[in-house]
């Protein structure tokens, strides 16, 4: 948190993002955030962002293993044991990614 008010702060007086990350790798040495962070951070300090907390985002459900998909899916095979997985996750508008899960 407080590489980030610095990051703001460095922004405010205008240094560019060299400088910046040049300047938090030696007061912070093997503590300090990524290059990619401190850029990214550099970023939306420029583009007039001004809070220096995250932002609160909704993660994605990393598995679509539920007891009303487990029903649905059983459903679905016992109708027609010669579904393949592509099919059924199409029908029961699944994502991709939980279709291709063990």
């Amino acid at each position: 948190m407080m590489q980030r008010v610095n990051i703001f702060f460095l922004v405010k007086l205008g240094w560019s993002q060299k400088d910046t990350i040049e300047a938090l790798q030696t007061v912070y040495g093997m503590e300090c955030l990524s290059v990619s962070r401190i850029r990214s951070w550099h970023n939306s300090f420029c583009d007039g962002c001004t809070t220096i907390v995250d932002l609160h985002r909704r993660s994605k459900d990393k598995s679509g293993r539920s007891p009303a998909n487990i029903a649905a899916v059983r459903t679905l095979i016992e109708g027609d044991r010669r579904l393949t997985v592509r099919n059924i996750c199409q029908r029961l508008a699944f994502l991709k990614e939980w279709c291709t899960k063990s």
